[in-house]
């Protein structure tokens, strides 16, 4: 495998600690991305 052939390659994560409600549905946690999936949360 080629650096050409790689359409994107991670060097550095940060770690990052994401709190939320129990209430809070449908939330899955990104590494990159604060507001991922944000369109399908929901609060009961």
């Amino acid at each position: 495998m080629f650096n050409h052939d790689l359409p994107w390659l991670p060097l550095y994560a940060p770690d990052i600690m994401n709190a939320y409600s129990k209430q809070l549905k449908n939330y899955t946690p990104n590494t990159f991305l604060d507001f991922y999936n944000v369109w399908n949360w929901s609060f009961e």
